[in-house]
């Protein structure tokens, strides 16, 4: 098996079992990840990996469709969760279907890129594109914003989790 298909079979392996001590034994120092959410750097990609599996009820991980070559790499994967906008509101269950890019370097994930359907995921974790479109007719015009928001408060949760756990800073 390559290298870089251990890596990622290593790293998602033990995604799906919560353990992010093992996913970031397999990130690169100077790591990047961006998603809908999230555009992180160095320390703050770790710390996230460690936000998402301590969180309350935890996060269900399937993964498949893995390829590899000496530099790159991609890999389908789902998962389950409540997400919870604030303290005091109610979690929502969300299912996303992700597709992630991952580029190497020296058989670690050098820079991740996840990909999911935005709609989807905010209708599940948010509850609001329904009646977006059901007011306005679709979420043309409406969508960048809400991404806005969405990665203002994804910065704001990883900010205080790295506050919290000083070993990132």
């Amino acid at each position: 098996m390559h290298k870089n298909e251990q890596t990622i079979h290593r790293f998602f392996g033990a995604f799906a079992y919560g353990d992010f001590r093992t996913m970031q034994q397999c990130l690169h120092p100077k790591a990047e990840f961006k998603d809908i959410g999230f555009d992180l750097k160095g320390k703050q990609v770790p710390a996230m990996w460690h936000m998402l599996c301590a969180r309350e009820g935890g996060i269900r991980v399937m993964y498949r469709e893995v390829t590899v070559d000496d530099q790159t790499g991609r890999v389908k994967w789902e998962c389950d969760y409540e997400f919870q906008r604030e303290p005091t509101s109610s979690p929502r269950h969300v299912h996303n279907k992700i597709e992630t890019q991952i580029r190497f370097e020296n058989g670690l994930i050098r820079v991740q890129q996840d990909t999911c359907d935005f709609e989807t995921w905010a209708d599940q974790a948010l509850g609001i594109i329904s009646p977006i479109i059901e007011v306005f007719g679709s979420l043309t015009g409406h969508q960048d914003l809400l991404e806005q928001k969405v990665r203002e408060s994804a910065k704001n949760r990883i900010e205080e989790f790295i506050k919290n756990h000083p070993e990132y800073l």
